[in-house]
């Protein structure tokens, strides 16, 4: 599943690392309601929340991506969304810091990788006790590659209401 035409979107090739904290955020919202948009394209009630943080920390203890809805049922999911560049030719794809990822305040039902090159999105589940741990430049959660489904597997799977 493809989330992005290459020949259309230039935000492929915006700056993340060496970038502010400010200017990785507002990249990867970017990413995020992409994402959204697929999501909603797929039939799931998927948002991004408005969120005000008052300092870095406090957004790695709070912040939310993306929230789908299980229809029936006032429950939101928490997805992560993460984009990389050609990840999936890879074993497994890094997706954070352990010691961030082991803060958040809310369980994350998923992982939503975009590759930047391609556009193309995989999801995977959001559950660090099926993911690898290994040295990057710290200590990291690394998801196998055969972990990640397509995105409409995901949403048929929300909609057959499996997590309620």
């Amino acid at each position: 599943m493809y989330l992005i035409d290459k020949g259309t979107d230039e935000r492929l090739d915006l700056p993340y690392w060496g970038s502010t904290f400010l200017q990785r955020k507002l990249c990867g919202e970017l990413w995020e309601d992409l994402a959204v948009r697929e999501l909603i394209a797929l039939g799931l009630g998927a948002y991004r929340p408005k969120q005000v943080f008052k300092t870095p920390k406090h957004y790695t203890l709070h912040q939310r991506d993306i929230h789908v809805a299980v229809e029936g049922t006032p429950r939101r999911l928490v997805v992560e969304c993460k984009a990389r560049r050609s990840p999936f030719g890879f074993a497994s794809v890094d997706i954070g810091d352990t010691k961030g990822w082991n803060l958040k305040q809310f369980p994350v039902t998923a992982v939503i990788i975009i590759d930047s090159v391609t556009g193309e999105a995989r999801v995977a589940p959001g559950d660090s006790s099926c993911w690898l741990v290994r040295k990057n430049k710290n200590i990291c959660y690394s998801v196998p590659i055969g972990l990640f489904s397509p995105l409409n597997i995901f949403a048929d799977a929300v909609k057959d209401s499996l997590y309620k």
